[in-house]
């Protein structure tokens, strides 16, 4: 009697494809909720909401897990990820130096901290479904913040307008002027790019996030802004029909605009006062004189400035980041900051993967020009300019491609053996080409 052969079946080739196909992506799923939670705490602004005062400290934590998490979806920039090690050196070097009696490491640490959350963007290119959530939710978290500013009106909670001491009103949604500015920026920036890259219709979100800019009647933001929004819209719009369209609605839209709130935005300008600033910078600039080779610690500024002048101001931050770290660190470490900090937005500038250098050039450069009067290092509305700057222009893939393979046809009798599943036999070569 002739025993009978038990042959396992093989599966087939398509399902063998279908177990090979990538599984949900948990990394992305974790970095998408953090980013997403993140940007809705700085919108709804429980501190506002819930009468806490201030959590600043906790949206920064927020976006420190967004931070880690995207670095940990892909590969990092490890040149980057170097000279923020750099800076990291640097400030605890100046950190051990310094004669400050009220230097404190646990606050040393918490603003190196706070300022790793927002660097980590820049350690890392985002892929396409990364760009696509980080610009549309930077352009829409400044309408949510005007939106909710008027409900929270409503509800008796604040006020969605501010009076300035010069008796001019400001819109400032549910935070402050300078907050929802910055947010304004980031948020005009971002809705530039994706009028240039997703949706020309998206230009409306463009000249939304314009308008509150300035209707917050700051100054250096509005000015950025409108520089920085209109590079990237004519840089990146290639059609010469579309850049005269742009040019003649801008103008006449700007013209308009400016006639309905033009003399509240001329008086404020044609005061010229600082709201109390030079005040904290006569502090820090007394300050400076005497730590000028060492400084005073990364993140202890705050620290030099009287209890008055705080009170008067309502804000212990430099309002001048060139200042605020050249009383922290001394002039020869702020000059070593800044080169290690400009070096890095140098490489992300030159890498082949930015698809609009000029665009990309000239937010930075903005940023930069805004620094001169807002906190925009320690502020996160502020620091996501720059990051919608770099999501903006990131191309799908690198301009130097690798060697890829492509698939040579099954020939004779290999095609349909492993298609009934025999594992002996490779469904097709590959080769270089």
């Amino acid at each position: 009697m002739t025993a009978i052969r038990q042959v396992r079946p093989q599966p087939s080739l398509a399902f063998r494809e279908e177990q090979a196909r990538p599984k949900p992506d948990k990394e992305w799923k974790r970095f998408r909720n953090y980013w997403l939670f993140a940007n809705g705490f700085m919108m709804i602004n429980p501190g506002m909401l819930l009468g806490l005062g201030s959590l600043n400290s906790v949206e920064r934590f927020l976006f420190l897990l967004a931070g880690v998490s995207y670095l940990r979806t892909r590969k990092p920039d490890l040149v980057n990820l170097g000279l923020f090690g750099g800076i990291v050196a640097l400030t605890w070097v100046f950190g051990l130096l310094t004669s400050f009696p009220d230097f404190s490491w646990f606050r040393y640490a918490q603003a190196i901290v706070s300022f790793f959350a927002v660097m980590c963007f820049m350690c890392a290119w985002p892929t396409q479904r990364e760009r696509k959530l980080m610009l549309w939710t930077l352009a829409i978290v400044p309408i949510g913040m005007v939106a909710l500013g008027g409900v929270y009106q409503l509800g008796g909670i604040g006020s969605v307008l501010a009076h300035d001491y010069t008796g001019v009103t400001r819109l400032q949604g549910n935070s402050i002027p300078a907050f929802l500015a910055a947010a304004g920026f980031a948020g005009s920036v971002a809705a530039a790019f994706l009028t240039t890259t997703y949706d020309r219709r998206c230009i409306v979100l463009a000249g939304l996030n314009l308008a509150i800019t300035i209707l917050t009647a700051t100054r250096m933001p509005s000015a950025a802004a409108l520089i920085a929004a209109s590079v990237i819209l004519f840089s990146g719009l290639r059609s010469g029909v579309w850049r005269l369209i742009l040019l003649f609605y801008g103008v006449a839209l700007l013209a308009g605009f400016f006639a309905l709130f033009g003399q509240q935005l001329l008086t404020r300008l044609e005061a010229g006062g600082s709201s109390g600033r030079e005040l904290m910078w006569n502090a820090l600039q007394a300050a400076l004189e005497h730590y000028q080779w060492t400084g005073v610690g990364f993140g202890h500024h705050g620290l030099l400035i009287p209890e008055s002048v705080s009170h008067f101001t309502g804000t212990v931050a430099a309002h001048n980041e060139y200042l605020r770290i050249a009383v922290e660190l001394g002039y020869v470490g702020a000059g070593i900051f800044l080169l290690l900090f400009v070096s890095m937005f140098g490489r992300l500038l030159l890498d082949p993967r930015n698809g609009n250098r000029l665009a990309f050039f000239v937010t930075v450069a903005m940023y930069f020009m805004d620094s001169y009067s807002d906190n925009t290092i320690t502020a996160t509305s502020c620091f996501m300019i720059l990051v919608a700057g770099l999501t903006g222009v990131a191309l799908a893939d690198p301009v130097r491609r690798k060697k890829h393979e492509t698939p040579v046809a099954m020939t004779g009798w290999a095609g349909p053996q492993a298609l009934n599943g025999n594992p002996g036999l490779r469904a097709a070569r590959r080769v270089v080409s």
